[in-house]
């Protein structure tokens, strides 16, 4: 039986849909300075900050962060002239650089100052996709 290449293409475009919607909210590519910091081990590692939701954040450290029972941590963010700490666990790593961050914990104030910020980077986003789209080649 041949293979057909729209079909096998379509297949692997809906197992990606399936598993991008594992996330409860969107996230919002950004870029950004963080840290990250292990409390058990009490060591901070420098980060970039990839994108942010509500619910957690994506990092990039410039070092591999050790491996560790409780992935309890700590993050420091500054993205848009807004510095926040957030407690989180450590979901997934990739790459062994790549961080997947739950926030947990959250204060109200603390989540509602996530979402002004998530807001205003999505407001952010949209205005400049909308500035390119109005300005002639």
């Amino acid at each position: 039986m041949r293979h057909d290449p729209i079909l096998d293409n379509l297949a692997h475009l809906r197992s990606r849909c399936h598993r991008d919607d594992r996330r409860a909210k969107p996230r919002l590519r950004c870029n950004g300075i963080a840290e990250v910091i292990l409390l058990r081990l009490d060591q901070r590692f420098p980060a970039t900050l990839l994108d942010l939701s509500v619910s957690g954040c994506c990092l990039a450290t410039e070092t591999p962060i050790p491996s560790i029972e409780s992935p309890a941590i700590e993050v420091q963010l500054a993205v848009n002239g807004t510095n926040l700490r957030v407690a989180g666990v450590v979901r997934n790593v990739r790459n062994e650089r790549k961080l997947g961050i739950e926030f947990m914990n959250v204060t109200p104030r603390r989540a509602e100052q996530i979402r002004e910020l998530v807001t205003e980077l999505f407001e952010r986003a949209n205005h400049c996709r909308a500035e390119s789209r109005t300005q002639p080649d």
